[in-house]
Protein backbone atom coordinates (compact mmCIF):
# COMPACT_ATOMS: atom_id res chain seq x y z
CA UNK A 1 0.00 0.00 0.00
CA UNK A 2 0.71 3.77 -0.81
CA UNK A 3 -0.56 6.54 -0.10
CA UNK A 4 1.28 9.88 -1.30
CA UNK A 5 0.71 12.70 0.56
CA UNK A 6 3.23 15.15 -0.20
CA UNK A 7 1.75 18.45 -1.54
CA UNK A 8 2.60 22.30 -1.24
CA UNK A 9 0.24 24.99 -1.85
CA UNK A 10 2.47 27.36 -4.17
CA UNK A 11 1.80 30.88 -3.50
CA UNK A 12 -1.83 32.41 -3.77
CA UNK A 13 -1.77 34.82 -6.57
CA UNK A 14 -4.06 36.58 -9.31
CA UNK A 15 -3.31 35.84 -12.91
CA UNK A 16 -1.63 39.04 -13.65
CA UNK A 17 1.20 38.33 -10.90
CA UNK A 18 1.49 34.41 -11.49
CA UNK A 19 4.68 33.28 -10.99
CA UNK A 20 5.33 30.44 -13.33
CA UNK A 21 8.29 29.78 -11.54
CA UNK A 22 6.26 28.79 -8.61
CA UNK A 23 4.02 26.54 -10.16
CA UNK A 24 6.76 24.73 -11.93
CA UNK A 25 7.66 24.14 -8.25
CA UNK A 26 3.96 23.40 -7.17
CA UNK A 27 3.48 21.03 -9.91
CA UNK A 28 6.97 19.40 -9.30
CA UNK A 29 6.23 18.26 -6.05
CA UNK A 30 2.12 17.98 -6.32
CA UNK A 31 2.26 15.69 -9.45
CA UNK A 32 5.68 14.80 -10.48
CA UNK A 33 6.50 13.52 -6.98
CA UNK A 34 3.70 11.67 -6.30
CA UNK A 35 4.78 9.75 -9.83
CA UNK A 36 8.30 9.66 -9.29
CA UNK A 37 7.25 7.80 -5.79
CA UNK A 38 4.85 5.52 -7.31
CA UNK A 39 7.64 4.67 -10.09
CA UNK A 40 10.56 3.85 -7.61
CA UNK A 41 7.82 1.41 -5.57
CA UNK A 42 6.23 -0.26 -8.24
CA UNK A 43 8.45 -3.56 -8.21
CA UNK A 44 7.34 -3.59 -4.05
CA UNK A 45 3.92 -3.20 -5.26
CA UNK A 46 3.83 -5.61 -7.68
CA UNK A 47 4.93 -8.42 -4.71
CA UNK A 48 2.87 -7.50 -2.68
CA UNK A 49 -0.49 -8.94 -1.19
CA UNK A 50 -2.38 -5.60 -0.83
CA UNK A 51 -1.85 -3.40 -4.13
CA UNK A 52 -3.55 0.06 -3.64
CA UNK A 53 -1.70 3.37 -4.49
CA UNK A 54 -3.90 6.29 -3.08
CA UNK A 55 -2.97 9.86 -3.73
CA UNK A 56 -3.93 13.13 -1.34
CA UNK A 57 -5.38 15.75 -3.88
CA UNK A 58 -8.23 18.08 -3.19
CA UNK A 59 -11.55 19.29 -3.89
CA UNK A 60 -9.70 21.98 -5.37
CA UNK A 61 -8.11 20.50 -8.42
CA UNK A 62 -12.18 18.88 -9.89
CA UNK A 63 -13.12 21.03 -12.45
CA UNK A 64 -16.49 20.38 -12.67
CA UNK A 65 -17.02 22.18 -9.01
CA UNK A 66 -14.10 25.38 -9.69
CA UNK A 67 -16.60 28.01 -8.49
CA UNK A 68 -14.10 30.24 -6.96
CA UNK A 69 -11.31 30.47 -9.03
CA UNK A 70 -7.61 31.18 -8.44
CA UNK A 71 -4.91 28.74 -6.94
CA UNK A 72 -3.81 28.27 -10.62
CA UNK A 73 -0.58 26.15 -9.48
CA UNK A 74 -2.24 24.27 -6.58
CA UNK A 75 -5.41 23.57 -8.97
CA UNK A 76 -3.26 22.46 -11.85
CA UNK A 77 -0.86 20.78 -9.81
CA UNK A 78 -3.63 18.36 -8.39
CA UNK A 79 -5.53 18.46 -11.44
CA UNK A 80 -2.36 16.86 -13.05
CA UNK A 81 -2.21 14.18 -9.96
CA UNK A 82 -5.87 13.20 -10.72
CA UNK A 83 -4.70 12.02 -14.56
CA UNK A 84 -1.60 10.58 -13.23
CA UNK A 85 -3.89 8.61 -10.89
CA UNK A 86 -5.73 7.63 -13.74
CA UNK A 87 -3.64 6.90 -16.63
CA UNK A 88 -1.74 4.61 -13.62
CA UNK A 89 -5.05 2.69 -12.91
CA UNK A 90 -5.68 1.76 -16.98
CA UNK A 91 -1.85 0.96 -16.95
CA UNK A 92 -1.99 -1.13 -13.97
CA UNK A 93 -4.71 -3.11 -14.38
CA UNK A 94 -3.16 -5.97 -15.64
CA UNK A 95 -1.14 -6.07 -12.13
CA UNK A 96 -4.47 -5.62 -10.05
CA UNK A 97 -2.87 -2.68 -8.81
CA UNK A 98 -5.83 -0.05 -7.98
CA UNK A 99 -5.04 3.66 -8.00
CA UNK A 100 -7.57 6.30 -7.01
CA UNK A 101 -6.84 9.88 -5.50
CA UNK A 102 -8.78 11.10 -2.27
CA UNK A 103 -9.69 14.81 -1.49
CA UNK A 104 -9.13 14.93 2.30
CA UNK A 105 -11.43 17.47 2.72
CA UNK A 106 -10.13 21.52 4.02
CA UNK A 107 -8.06 20.08 6.87
CA UNK A 108 -7.11 22.21 9.67
CA UNK A 109 -3.63 21.71 9.27
CA UNK A 110 -0.59 24.88 8.71
CA UNK A 111 -1.75 24.52 5.27
CA UNK A 112 -5.49 24.63 5.37
CA UNK A 113 -5.04 26.98 8.50
CA UNK A 114 -7.20 27.11 11.71
CA UNK A 115 -10.61 28.32 10.29
CA UNK A 116 -10.72 24.79 8.25
CA UNK A 117 -13.73 22.90 8.81
CA UNK A 118 -12.38 19.70 9.04
CA UNK A 119 -10.22 18.46 11.69
CA UNK A 120 -7.43 16.29 11.13
CA UNK A 121 -8.76 13.26 13.23
CA UNK A 122 -11.82 13.32 11.08
CA UNK A 123 -10.11 13.34 7.63
CA UNK A 124 -7.60 10.39 8.71
CA UNK A 125 -10.80 8.44 9.95
CA UNK A 126 -12.18 9.01 6.49
CA UNK A 127 -9.42 8.57 4.38
CA UNK A 128 -8.50 5.31 6.41
CA UNK A 129 -12.09 4.04 5.96
CA UNK A 130 -11.95 4.77 2.00
CA UNK A 131 -8.19 3.10 1.84
CA UNK A 132 -10.11 -0.46 3.59
CA UNK A 133 -12.97 -0.18 0.92
CA UNK A 134 -10.30 0.73 -1.94
CA UNK A 135 -10.96 -2.04 -4.30
CA UNK A 136 -10.28 -2.62 -8.20
CA UNK A 137 -13.63 -1.60 -8.89
CA UNK A 138 -12.50 1.60 -7.25
CA UNK A 139 -9.72 2.09 -9.67
CA UNK A 140 -9.46 5.93 -11.50
CA UNK A 141 -11.78 7.06 -8.69
CA UNK A 142 -11.16 10.58 -7.27
CA UNK A 143 -12.99 9.45 -3.61
CA UNK A 144 -14.05 11.58 -0.93
CA UNK A 145 -13.07 11.20 2.54
CA UNK A 146 -16.74 11.61 3.78
CA UNK A 147 -17.77 8.56 1.04
CA UNK A 148 -18.20 8.39 -2.20
CA UNK A 149 -16.88 10.17 -5.56
CA UNK A 150 -16.11 13.60 -6.95
CA UNK A 151 -16.56 15.17 -10.23
CA UNK A 152 -13.56 15.37 -12.25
Amino acid sequence: MLVNNAGVLGKMQSLEELDLEDCLATFRVNALGAIAVTRALLPQLRKSKVRKVLHVSTGMASIADNSSGGAYGYRMSKAALNMASKCLAVGLRGDRIVSAVINPGWVQTDMGGSGAPTSVVDSAKGILQQIDALDVEHTGQFLDYKGGTLDW
